[in-house]
This record gives C-alpha cells, sequence and structure tokens, in this order.
C-alpha cells in the first residue's frame, strides 16, 4: 500500500470518528420526552427529547397518545430502515407515562 493510500484511509477514519454523536456512542438511551404523531406515510409516532426526534419501531398502542409525556429507555436500531424517517430509530426497552 503506498503512503498515498495510506493518508487516504487515516483521514477517513478521523472523519468517521469526528462525525459521532453521543447518542451514536452509545447503544442504549434513556430519556424523558414527550409522544408526538406526525402526519406522514399514512402516520407515524416519535419521541421528542429537546429537540432530537426518536422514532420507536413499535410503539405500544397505549402510549400512542399525542402531547403523552414518557420517560423511556431504548436501544439505538441503526440497522433498520423507515420510510417515516422522523427520528433516530430505536427499540423501546421500557416506558412509562409521566403525569
Amino acid at each position: 500500500m503506498t503512503s498515498k493510500w495510506r493518508l487516504v484511509l487515516a483521514s477517513l477514519a478521523l472523519l468517521g470518528v469526528g462525525s459521532c454523536t453521543s447518542d451514536a456512542m452509545s447503544p442504549e438511551v434513556e430519556r424523558i420526552g414527550v409522544v408526538s404523531f406526525v402526519e406522514v406515510e399514512g402516520g407515524c409516532w416519535k419521541i421528542v427529547h429537546d429537540n432530537t426526534s426518536y422514532e420507536p419501531v413499535h410503539l405500544d398502542p397505549d402510549y400512542r397518545i399525542d402531547g403523552l409525556r414518557v420517560e423511556f429507555s431504548a436501544r439505538l436500531a441503526p440497522d433498520l430502515g423507515s420510510f417515516c424517517m422522523v427520528g433516530t430509530l430505536v427499540e423501546i426497552t421500557s416506558i412509562g407515562r409521566l403525569d
């Protein structure tokens, strides 16, 4: 391998490290957020925490209430896809209502 290619590969590796966010580095998130319905592709659900949106792969029907405050834990699901694309895809591991 030439030194030119080594430099290119090293640069790409550094770019990848620099582009990571705190959620991308952690496979699990624990947040308090608000459930929100988005009218796209027939309707999608997301949970908003601060300025970050999480799109649950499956949100239990008991929690599909627009404006509901919840506390949730979830695993990031970067290997899955979505038609909605309204937030970071997550698999909910636990969820509860905040009244």
